[in-house]
């Protein structure tokens, strides 16, 4: 990182690479061959540290980078220390910024603000806080409101079933009786497809039913 600082015709350039993050002055002190001297400063501020950001959702859980989230409402925790906050954006997928930018004047104190995601498409989102340094961090998420994608068909004794999720993909394979309660459950990795076979043979007559659920709980 360099600056140069400009006084009449007088030129320096500076190299503050190893200059830390706070306030600094610059100190010239010019001689002619007489003798004579002339002094002048000017201070600076050295800012190169990103501000702080963090997500969560509308429970209060946090959302870490590249994360997939199905909440309504965005909570975003930012803060500079240093030269202040400038802005905090929300970005669509398409990278377009949404009309929900939050301006601040240099705030240094720790700032909460809300998104709100309702009704936005599923893809891939991203928060960005700058400060007055231009400094920039940026938070990515997914969006995924989507439930996943089920049919079965009975092959007695068997149930076929088929499940799909192109967003956060499948954990769990649930087959529930009238009351609701769970009778039989199967655990997955998150894949985005499954296709597998269950054995009903065992199963009293009634109705049931089959429940596919991603990683995110839709």
């Amino acid at each position: 990182m360099f600056a140069e600082f400009f006084k009449d015709d007088f030129v320096y350039r500076a190299d503050l690479t190893a200059f830390p993050d706070r306030e600094h002055t610059f100190l010239v002190r010019a001689q002619d061959i007489e003798g004579n001297t002339q002094e002048t400063s000017m201070k600076f501020n050295i800012d190169s540290t990103l501000p702080i950001l963090t997500l969560s959702n509308s429970q209060g859980q946090p959302i870490p980078e590249g994360s997939f989230t199905n909440t309504y409402k965005l909570t975003a925790q930012t803060q500079d220390m240093f030269s202040g906050l400038d802005t905090v954006k929300l970005f669509n997928p398409n990278g377009a910024e949404l009309p929900q930018t939050k301006t601040f004047d240099g705030a240094t104190t720790l700032q909460s603000l809300e998104f709100s995601l309702d009704g936005l498409l599923d893809g891939i989102y991203k928060v960005q806080a700058q400060d007055k340094s231009k400094n920039v961090q940026t938070v990515n998420f997914v969006l995924d409101t989507t439930p996943p994608n089920l049919a079965g068909s009975f092959n007695d004794p068997n149930i076929n079933i088929e499940a799909s999720d192109s967003g956060s993909g499948i954990t769990l394979i649930q087959i529930k009786d009238a009351s609701g309660a769970i009778i039989n459950e199967t655990t997955l990795a998150g894949p985005p497809s499954a296709n597998f076979s269950l054995s009903v043979a065992s199963l009293a007559d009634g109705d049931y039913q089959v429940v596919a659920i991603d990683r995110i709980g839709n």
